[in-house]
């Protein structure tokens, strides 16, 4: 009797058409499903909100007991790989100024699904480094669960209200390249030496089409630590 040999397509465009027609039918119909639970069963003011920046209110943002209760819906739990290292060295008496950590999200057979990046620096919290771990901690569970879940139609992590429907700017947003290379290089100066005030008066120089180009300039790690930055002024100006 002979054995019929099955490969495993490499790239989902690879398969069989009718399978996969079939995956696409079936995973929008559970992504509409999603959303629909989500908007129901989320709370605003609980699972998520807005902040006051610059007297405006924020696009919708994820909290964590939102990103909670998704998660517990869809059955994942959350791990936080390179947590230990941060144990290990405040064990050991090394100093710790800044913190990254990686979360991933693990369906039930232990399989990573989502991955998220969180980042906090100990000095924002006066020195305590528990608090920091739990914030990037946070950080990175939001992140995660906004990939994994593909909400960032419903929810961001942006801090600014900018209008995302609008097709990204282009350098006619500035007065030349260089006035956008000057804004960007001194906002990376900025972020890497935890000048808050400075990093302010620099981003309430810029209007909506501006901040969202040079946003781009950011990687992930960057713009959480920005955004805290901002959230941080404005509510000690409150």
């Amino acid at each position: 009797m002979e054995t019929e040999l099955v490969v495993a397509a490499s790239n989902p465009l690879d398969v069989p058409q009718a399978q996969f027609t079939d995956a696409l039918a079936r995973r929008g119909a559970n992504r509409k499903a999603l959303i629909s639970w989500v908007r129901e069963a989320l709370k605003a003011g609980t699972d998520y909100g807005t902040i006051k920046i610059g007297g405006r209110d924020s696009k919708e943002s994820l909290w964590k007991p939102g990103a909670e209760k998704i998660c517990g819906m869809l059955g994942l739990r959350a791990i936080f790989p390179t947590l230990p290292d941060y144990e290990r060295a405040a064990i050991d008496g090394k100093e710790i100024n800044h913190i990254i950590l990686r979360c991933h999200l693990l369906d039930a057979q232990g399989n990573i699904v989502a991955d998220g990046v969180g980042a906090r620096s100990v000095e924002k919290e006066r020195g305590d480094l528990n608090k920091a771990l739990k914030m990037a901690e946070k950080s990175a569970l939001i992140d995660a669960t906004l990939r994994c879940a593909g909400l960032s139609e419903i929810f961001t992590q942006d801090i600014e209200d900018m209008n995302l429907d609008k097709p990204a700017p282009t350098v006619d947003v500035w007065k030349g390249p260089m006035q956008r290379k000057h804004y960007s290089t001194e906002l990376q100066r900025m972020w890497g030496s935890k000048d808050i005030p400075g990093l302010r008066q620099l981003w309430n120089e810029l209007d909506s089409e501006q901040r969202l180009d040079i946003w781009n300039d950011f990687n992930s790690v960057q713009r959480n630590e920005i955004k805290e930055m901002l959230k941080t002024t404005e509510e000690r100006k409150a």
